[in-house]
């Protein structure tokens, strides 16, 4: 049975031997020397901490949790995921379908549905596109895209 494991890779260099799903780039605006303080100055409210863990305690429980996709709603999805490579094939991979498909079995699962349904998968690709737009725009203003 495979089993994924989820990491947090922070390379000191750009490595071609690990792939990975996602890069953020990170421009840090506290000086390596004053970071303990920095760290210890932070206070997460209770709240904010308990929800976080509740995000925590579901990211790792869906893995688990059974869940399907009928045959019309694959039909539907390949059929989206031709269109958007013809709309604009450089800007649309594999990698991207894949993303949008566990974000859509997250907001399923979230939901209380054990199969993906034409709703949740639009509004997957949805989410997917504001994200690639704030990317989009963080690129811009901060200048340290690769």
């Amino acid at each position: 049975m495979s089993q994924g494991v989820s990491c947090l890779k922070l390379p000191v260099e750009t490595s071609q031997c690990c792939r990975s799903d996602c890069h953020i780039h990170l421009q840090p605006q506290v000086a390596p020397s004053h970071m303990e303080e920095y760290l210890s100055s932070i206070h997460i409210h209770p709240q904010v901490s308990s929800q976080l863990n509740k995000f925590r305690i579901f990211l790792g429980v869906a893995r688990l949790l059974d869940y399907s996709i009928s045959e019309e709603v694959t039909k539907a999805v390949e059929d989206d995921f031709v269109d958007m490579r013809k709309d604009d094939p450089q800007s649309i991979s594999a990698d991207d379908l894949h993303r949008m498909l566990v974000v859509s079995r997250l907001l399923s699962l979230s939901l209380g549905q054990t199969s993906l349904s034409r709703d949740s998968w639009l509004r997957a690709k949805n989410i997917e596109m504001l994200r690639r737009t704030r990317m989009e725009q963080h690129k811009s203003v901060n200048g340290n895209e690769p």
